[in-house]
């Protein structure tokens, strides 16, 4: 799952297309959860301006990302011995623009500054599993079919890095698929729905996993326009389905919370929460999973 996840937040490193939202409803249209999106010291904007334009900027060399992911899955298995466990993920990448053509990031440098996953059962005693490319940097340049991928000092890299590198990271040489018209345009009022970016993520979600996920609903709403640090944002409410096949072992979850971007097109947080479950060979287990992505651009 969280190779998918991966792919769907990753930051937009191209230039796209301009969407004007025009907001017709006023403020205290939005939902107690809608409004609960604007962090404190940011104020929702007043409603004789209420519009943003997003554009995704041309992407600039020396333009640096930092992203951090936090996925905790706690829970209790429903079959065979009773245990109670908590799954944490955490995992942090660094991004940097080295050569652009066009307004397109052509080489990018990227470092895998962690990527670790605790287990904890019922017993107490966690098991620590630290990720294949935690620690490592590798060059990504762009391909024909996917982005070619390069070790730190240039030599190509293994076929089995370069597959997990180019799965998490397709978009160097496809175009993000916003650039599509994800964002809305055109005049919309809180708490519209917003067909062009569901479908997207849909997309975007089974693109990413392989064909293994499979999303069996999803709603995306516009929930409020904000000004923070010196720019407009908008704040739309998700709410996801989905199921995932492994061979035996079948998860299925949901996940709603909100998700916030720039007036660049650059995302700034996303939080969300839900129940899961998970099934295979080894019996039935459920529980509540929350996911927290921030990045930071410069």
């Amino acid at each position: 799952m969280r190779r998918w996840l991966a792919v769907l937040l990753a930051a937009p490193l191209v230039a796209g297309c301009t969407g004007t939202v025009q907001v017709k409803a006023s403020a205290s249209a939005s939902s107690g959860a809608e409004t609960a999106a604007v962090a404190p010291g940011d104020s929702p904007t007043t409603e004789a301006s209420r519009s943003i334009t997003i554009r995704y900027g041309a992407a600039t060399v020396g333009s640096k990302t930092t992203r951090r992911l936090e996925h905790v899955v706690t829970g209790h298995a429903l079959t065979g011995k009773s245990a109670s466990f908590t799954v944490r993920h955490v995992a942090e990448q660094s991004l940097k623009v080295l050569a652009v053509e066009g307004e397109r990031a052509s080489r990018l440098e990227v470092t895998f500054v962690s990527d670790e996953t605790t287990v904890l059962g019922v017993k107490g005693k966690p098991k620590v599993l630290t990720g294949p490319l935690a620690g490592r940097t590798f060059i990504l340049a762009r391909g024909v079919v996917r982005p070619r991928v390069f070790a730190s000092d240039g030599v190509p890299a293994s076929p089995h890095d370069s597959a997990l590198v180019s799965r998490l990271f397709p978009r160097l040489d496809e175009g993000d698929a916003f650039d599509n018209g994800g964002f809305p345009t055109g005049s919309m009022a809180i708490g519209d729905r917003v067909p062009s970016l569901e479908q997207v993520m849909a997309w975007d979600i089974g693109r990413a996993s392989g064909g293994t996920a499979k999303v069996s609903s999803l709603t995306v709403r516009l929930a409020d326009l904000r000004d923070a640090e010196s720019d407009r944002q908008a704040v739309f409410s998700i709410d996801l389905a989905w199921s995932e096949a492994f061979g035996e072992i079948r998860f299925d979850g949901q996940l709603a919370g909100a998700m916030i971007y720039r007036s660049d097109g650059r995302l700034v947080s996303m939080k969300v929460k839900g129940p899961a479950s998970i099934e295979g060979i080894a019996g039935r287990a459920e529980g509540v999973q929350e996911l927290s992505l921030t990045e930071t651009h410069s």
